[in-house]
């Protein structure tokens, strides 16, 4: 499965709204972004990282959302089991991250999912981001 760097540009958009939701981004919630875009998305090398960065800044909703709402299938399940993964990653869901979660789901048309299908999905362990 590949990703277009505007569809990358608008995970890691939505992603670091996701982490910063609560009002804090955890160690843990910025551990599993830089690893899933990189083992996960393919996101290798650091200008490929710095070029995803840039286009995350400049697009504005609800582009970033058309976007992930375009995927096809297979992709919005990865999406969503990364979201899933990385609200659960501090070993809290934050009311304000779910209501997040819940509104991108839905303007998003993604599949609902618990955490442990989504860890089954990445192959993770969240425990490795402590």
């Amino acid at each position: 499965m590949t990703f277009t760097s505007l569809e990358l540009a608008s995970i890691y958009k939505l992603s670091l709204m996701m982490a910063e939701a609560d009002g804090r981004v955890t160690i843990d919630e910025r551990r599993i972004i830089e690893s899933v875009f990189v083992q996960k998305f393919g996101v290798t090398n650091e200008s490929e990282a710095d070029h995803i960065e840039r286009l995350a800044g400049e697009l504005e909703s609800p582009a970033d959302l058309s976007y992930i709402r375009n995927m096809d299938a297979e992709k919005k399940e990865y999406v969503t089991a990364f979201w899933e993964a990385l609200m659960a990653v501090d070993g809290e869901i934050n009311g304000k991250e779910l209501v997040l979660m819940n509104l991108v789901s839905n303007l998003c048309e993604l599949p609902e999912m618990t955490v442990g299908r989504a860890t089954e999905i990445l192959s993770i362990d969240l425990n490795q981001y402590k």
